[in-house]
C-alpha cells in the first residue's frame, strides 16, 4: 500500500473540493506519507503531526480489543471547528483525510462512502 500511497492519495483527493490531506500511518504509528492538497495550508506543524499519527494507531489498538465485540471499525470520525478528520483502517495500518471544519455534514457522510470504496477496493 505504501509504494501505492499517492496513487490513492490522489483518488481521494478528487473526491471534492473540501478534503484537506490523506494522509498515511503505518503499523508502528509512524506517518510514512501524507499529500495536501494544492491550494490547502497545514494546520499542523510536522512535529505535532507525527505525535497525532502515534495517538491515531494507540486508538487503532484499542479498537482492535474491542473488535471481538463490537466487530470491525471501519471508519472513526472526528469532528472539531476547524477541520473533520475521517480515519480508515487498511489491514495494519491506517488512513486518515481532512476536511474543512464548515463543510456540511451529509456531504462529509457522501465523502466518507465515497473513500471507504477506495479502500475497500485495497483490502480485496
Amino acid at each position: 500500500m505504501e509504494e501505492d500511497f499517492e496513487s490513492i492519495a490522489n483518488k481521494i483527493l478528487q473526491i471534492d473540493g473540501v478534503i484537506r490531506q490523506v494522509g498515511l500511518v503505518n503499523d508502528k504509528g509512524e506517518l510514512v506519507n501524507t499529500t495536501m492538497k494544492g491550494g490547502k495550508t497545514p494546520l499542523l506543524e510536522n512535529k505535532r503531526l507525527a505525535k497525532i499519527s502515534h495517538d491515531l494507531y494507540v486508538i487503532k489498538s484499542i479498537h482492535d480489543t474491542l473488535e471481538e465485540v463490537l466487530g470491525e471499525f471501519n471508519l472513526v470520525h472526528w469532528s472539531t471547528k476547524k477541520v473533520y478528520v475521517l480515519i480508515f483502517y487498511v489491514m495494519d495500518k491506517l488512513v486518515y483525510v481532512t476536511c474543512d471544519g464548515n463543510t456540511n455534514e451529509y456531504k462529509i457522510a457522501d465523502i466518507s462512502i465515497k473513500i471507504k470504496a477506495i479502500i475497500e477496493s485495497l483490502k480485496n
